[in-house]
């Protein structure tokens, strides 16, 4: 288990945009699948979230999922350039290569110009990234995610200001009425746009943006749209692609799966043949503009899981509002799905998991899994208990259960077992990880591991937190404190126990608090090369700038010199404020900054 940080240390925490799924009828005065505004607000947030643009615009997507799109003959370009890469396959990346991705976002909110302040809109947007230390191994992927949150953020602004223009009439318009309504009871109008993984491996990145939205009106809107791509070559995956039989087999096929919905429903699926008519595997981009002409065409919304293809049908488009979204799965295991796309034998994903919690006396004999938490009469609990089904056991850990909804992921090793992480908050200023492993049904407590809750890439305009998604690198992020506060970066795999494990013995430095670090006392060190300690002692002239690189969180730090000399620096204590031969770092150097 890694040692606490000092509780001065201030935890930055990344803001959860979470989707609420409603659904309704009455849409907002623009595109529901692109992102808002990043300008002027009452409360910005920052960068954060949970994954990509909820998206670029609509005619843009089908394009880049229904024809032969500049990303095709990007992709073929890389495969002509790599002797690696099959044409006729999807190219499978090795497993210690796959990329680790991240999520950037905004959130922020509306008042009214008034004394009242009344909320008018809250916005939120996220967009899955590659961390930039693997945006040189797949620049055509990085390119394509990068210019999805591109174009998300520049439309931001635009529609948002739409939204808040609205929001900002509709309230104006009730305190100028007799109407029933006050202004303190304005229905606030919000609109949240959030990716989510849902593959990630040596073959595929699938995302479904979702977009929730409310403009005033009956009701709540709830959209969502897929894109997925081949993680080698960045090339947007066609659902023609993936299928090994016609579009009118296919068709037939999805027909009889969803008339089993309607009916598992107690609903009437109402002329299923003339809705399915403009579905398209390659629909004509002349006919995708005017939804109400009888002949329009539409390519078939789909995306990836780990356990098949899901084609999907948003409210209203195969049936009325009532009858809401429908979801069909074709697995992996059917024919009709080419092999080239289907999961790689002997890898282990991560992903999501919504498990309750509840307190211990409320829950018993469920048969769905759930945690149970003791009620102590205060906001944390000592112990944490996971149960499934008969089987349970408890974990000794100072936790608040009640917001494990922040981060639980259900773990699955290529070699077959299977790990429960919830992440709760703890009774300092960290994050703490409770891991279960529940390998064939049995609940085992293994412990809990600890990160500090801070982004990666944080001297860019990318920043964000770590999407986990291969069991194999978990990138977890720290605070270190020797010289000033800075980040440092760990990725880990699943160990054999389920807790994650580094083969590292230094770690990278991803963010530095301290503007210049410069030397005010000759500093003793070590010359490093090719980063190792040469065991050439030196001192650190007076008066140079450095910039910590590199540390192993436990008893030293290397910088890199204004000259480009890395020194290592070996400290009698890496507790805060750090001390090297017994001595503040403050004796030794000028603009250290602390956090906190």
């Amino acid at each position: 288990m890694r040692k606490r940080l000092n509780k001065h240390i201030k935890k930055i925490v990344a803001p959860v945009f979470a989707a609420a799924l409603l659904a309704g009828c009455s849409m907002p005065d623009m595109s529901l699948t692109k992102d808002f505004f990043e300008g002027d607000s009452e409360e910005m947030i920052g960068d954060a979230g949970e994954s990509l643009p909820a998206d670029e615009n609509i005619d843009a997507t089908k394009e880049d999922k229904g024809t032969s799109s500049d990303s095709s003959a990007d992709a073929s370009t890389v495969a002509d350039e790599d002797s690696d890469i099959d044409d006729n396959k999807v190219p499978v990346t090795d497993i210690a290569d796959i990329p680790i991705y991240k999520v950037i976002g905004r959130y922020d909110t509306r008042r009214s110009d008034d004394d009242n302040k009344t909320l008018l809109l809250t916005t939120s947007f996220s967009s899955v990234m590659i961390i930039d230390d693997y945006k040189d191994e797949y620049p055509k992927l990085y390119e394509v995610l990068r210019q999805r949150a591109d174009e998300g953020l520049e439309t931001y602004t635009s529609d948002s200001e739409s939204m808040y223009s609205e929001a900002t009439e509709h309230y104006e318009s009730i305190k100028d009425s007799e109407s029933p309504y006050n202004e303190d009871e304005f229905p606030s109008y919000y609109n949240d746009a959030c990716d989510k993984v849902t593959r990630s491996d040596s073959r595929i990145l699938s995302i479904v943006s979702e977009n929730d939205s409310y403009a005033g009106g009956a009701h709540p809107y709830h959209y969502m749209v897929g894109v997925s791509f081949i993680v080698a070559t960045g090339e947007t995956i066609a659902l023609s692609d993936v299928l090994t039989v016609s579009e009118d087999e296919f068709k037939k096929e999805l027909k009889g799966r969803l008339e089993q919905q309607f009916e598992e429903r107690e609903s009437t699926f109402v002329n299923p043949d003339d809705y399915l008519s403009h579905y398209k595997l390659n629909p004509d981009p002349d006919k995708m503009d005017d939804y109400t002409g009888e002949d329009y065409e539409t390519d078939f919304n789909f995306y990836f899981a780990y356990d098949g293809v899901h084609i999907f049908f948003n409210t209203y488009e195969i049936d009325s509002y009532a009858e809401g979204s429908f979801d069909v799965c074709f697995s992996y295991d059917e024919s009709l799905i080419n092999d080239d796309y289907k999961l790689v034998d002997g890898t282990g994903y991560m992903e999501p998991d919504d498990i309750a919690s509840y307190k211990d006396a409320t829950y018993k004999g469920a048969d769905m899994m759930h945690f149970e938490f003791e009620d102590e009469g205060g906001t944390y609990s000592s112990s944490l208990t996971l149960v499934n089904g008969d089987s349970r056991d408890t974990l000794d850990v100072d936790v608040d259960p009640t917001i494990l909804e922040r981060g639980v992921y259900h773990v699955y090793t290529g070699d077959g077992r299977e790990y429960i992480y919830a992440m709760c908050d703890d009774v300092s200023d960290l994050e703490v990880f409770a891991v279960f492993d529940i390998t064939d049904g049995k609940v085992k407590a293994v412990d809990c591991f600890y990160l500090d809750g801070v982004w990666i890439d944080r001297d860019g305009d990318y920043e964000g937190p770590a999407i986990w998604t291969n069991p194999e690198k978990i990138l977890l992020t720290h605070y270190g404190v020797g010289l000033g506060t800075f980040t440092y970066l760990t990725i880990c795999h699943v160990g054999d126990d389920g807790m994650p494990v580094t083969d590292d013995e230094a770690y990278a430095i991803d963010d530095v608090v301290s503007d210049e670090i410069t030397v005010a006392m000759a500093v003793p060190a070590n010359i490093v090369e090719n980063g190792e300690d040469t065991g050439k002692e030196t001192t650190i002239p007076v008066g140079t700038v450095v910039v910590p690189i590199r540390c192993d969180d436990n008893s030293y730090i290397d910088v890199e010199a204004d000259d480009g000399t890395i020194y290592r620096i070996y400290f009698s204590s890496l507790e805060y404020p750090g001390y090297i031969n017994n001595k503040e770092v403050t004796e030794y150097f000028s603009g250290i900054v602390y956090v906190g």
